[in-house]
């Protein structure tokens, strides 16, 4: 059954969810779990989302029909 899904570009108001998705990017390794403010706490991971959404910043956000 193929995948049905929406691309969109990433808005201010996505700044929440783009921290939800550096964290279980940072969080990759089963063994290596780190709580969410830890991540995002440390500028090699923080930075993607500081102050989303700044001049220059860009992104996508995909979403299945019912918007998750």
């Amino acid at each position: 059954m193929p995948a049905t899904f929406s691309i969109r570009p990433a808005t201010a108001a996505d700044g929440a969810f783009l921290g939800d998705m550096v964290v279980e990017a940072a969080n990759w390794s089963p063994g290596r779990s780190r709580p969410r403010y830890e991540v995002l706490n440390a500028p090699e991971h923080g930075r993607y989302v500081s102050g989303w959404m700044r001049p220059g910043d860009a992104g996508f956000v995909a979403s299945d029909p019912q918007g998750e």
